[in-house]
């Protein structure tokens, strides 16, 4: 399965949960958060219960059996933690701890300052906005939240 979506999308779900570990289901709750946030397709009450539908494109890929180095205590364990997961909020941060943090900061390097307050945590970025107070991005055909994390973020640009 392949999933699209937009930076507002991501903005509201965040990342895949680090919890779910080695193998099975941290797919289908990155998928779900998704739909629970809006994105993706709908959520469809029928006979009392809940069902996830998703809008899906024919890509024409064929799929082939292919062996998994999974262990069914890891899929047993995931799923067990994917329905615990489903009552805590949708967004997920890129650790859960102190270590995992120091982790991903260490492997993106020094350029990922604004992790420890994110510059558009809770809000959302209008690219038309951007480009308007900020003409000579507008004229350089630059896009407007590419320009923005790659240099207006850093030189304190306005959105």
């Amino acid at each position: 399965m392949l999933l699209a979506q937009n930076a507002k999308a991501l903005a509201s779900v965040g990342y895949m949960d680090t919890r779910f570990g080695r193998y099975g289901h941290e797919h289908t709750d990155f998928s779900l958060r998704f739909l629970r946030a809006g994105f993706g397709g709908v959520r469809v009450l029928w006979n009392g219960e809940m069902h996830n539908r998703f809008y899906l494109m024919d890509s024409g890929i064929e799929l082939k059996e292919a062996k998994s180095s999974g262990q069914k205590a890891d899929l047993e364990r995931n799923a067990n933690l994917l329905t615990a997961l489903e009552k805590e909020p949708i967004y997920r941060s890129a650790w859960n701890n102190e270590e995992e943090k120091r982790d991903f900061l260490q492997e993106f390097g020094a350029g990922f300052f604004e992790m420890e307050a994110p510059p558009l945590a809770g809000t959302v970025f209008n690219a038309d906005s951007y480009l308007s107070l900020n003409p000579d991005i507008s004229h350089s055909g630059w896009d407007g939240f590419a320009h923005y994390i790659e240099h207006g973020l850093r030189e304190n640009r306005k959105f």
